[in-house]
């Protein structure tokens, strides 16, 4: 091995996928994009609903046309290799962006070796992020309905994780409204059918449990629309 060879071997930073991911995510200012990791292409059915993108980003500032963005994280000299003999893999992701980069910790691909349809970008020791070749700029097909979809339950996972949660404390809430409706029920009909002394005071009672219960009731109902 040449001594050239152990420098070059030396210089290249080894990063593990989810630094590279993250630094990416990190490259992305909320204020200027939308980002998402792993985003599968399709709907759940058909030919491409399996396979997924490791970055897509959209910028939604004025001015930029929304330029759509796809990245191919790749950690290991071994892994590029094989992606590039697969070039059918990349196919989706060029037709669902303006510009598909391929993310790599630096130096760990030549320029020689990048698709002249994608770009590269590397990620340096302190986690930066630069273009080493800028993607050529591509006007894209509109988003297909299914992956629209795909973008819309990962944008809405926040939300269904709350959902699901109202539904569970909902269960809860069943459960535990039901015994007590069911114990203010027993005393409703205890205070009816009191027949000891005056029947004023016992029917007093057993209309403000009334009201009670049919108050609770009202809240239960409430709680399940939220």
């Amino acid at each position: 091995m040449t001594d050239s060879a152990i420098i070059e071997k030396e210089e290249i930073v080894l990063l593990k996928t989810e630094q590279l991911l993250d630094a990416l995510e990190l490259f992305h200012p909320p204020d200027t994009w939308f980002f998402l990791s792993e985003l599968r292409i399709g709907g759940g059915s058909g030919k491409d609903s399996e396979q997924r993108l490791d970055g897509y980003a959209i910028n939604y500032m004025p001015g930029k046309s929304n330029k759509t963005v796809c990245y191919e994280i790749k950690a290991s000299k071994g892994d590029f290799k094989h992606e590039i003999s697969k070039p059918h893999k990349r196919r989706a992701g060029l037709r669902l962006s303006n510009q598909f980069y391929f993310v790599t910790p630096k130096n760990l691909v030549t320029v020689q070796e990048v698709p002249v349809e994608t770009g590269l970008m590397e990620v340096h020791e302190d986690g930066t992020v630069h273009i080493k070749i800028l993607a050529p700029f591509r006007n894209t097909i509109p988003l297909t309905n299914n992956f629209v979809a795909s973008i819309c339950r990962r944008m809405d996972k926040p939300r269904l994780s709350v959902y699901n949660k109202i539904l569970n404390e909902d269960g809860e809430l069943e459960s535990y409204s039901k015994i007590a409706l069911d114990v203010i029920r027993d005393n409703i009909t205890y205070w009816q059918k009191y027949k000891i002394g005056s029947k004023e005071i016992p029917d007093k009672i057993a209309a403000a449990m009334e009201a009670l219960y049919y108050d609770i009731e009202e809240a239960v109902r409430n709680a399940r629309q939220l």
